[in-house]
């Protein structure tokens, strides 16, 4: 809940220009991203397993969405 009300609102604000953006512009949000994840989750599970386990989406399959 607190990934969703701090840091996933403001991925989500942009996502349209984002979505459309080249993987050299979103590399540095995804790795953000991953550090966030892994300071609220306290975890040291792989990002795909991390993302799985917390049902979130990265951020190309929120601009597919």
């Amino acid at each position: 809940m607190l990934y969703f009300s701090l840091a996933h609102c403001h991925l989500e604000y942009c996502i349209v220009s984002w979505g459309a953006a080249t993987n050299s512009v979103l590399q540095p949000r995804e790795v953000v991203r991953n550090y966030i994840l892994h300071l609220l989750h306290i975890a040291t599970l792989d990002v795909t397993l991390l993302y799985k386990s917390l049902n979130i989406l990265k951020l190309h399959d929120i601009h597919e969405i």
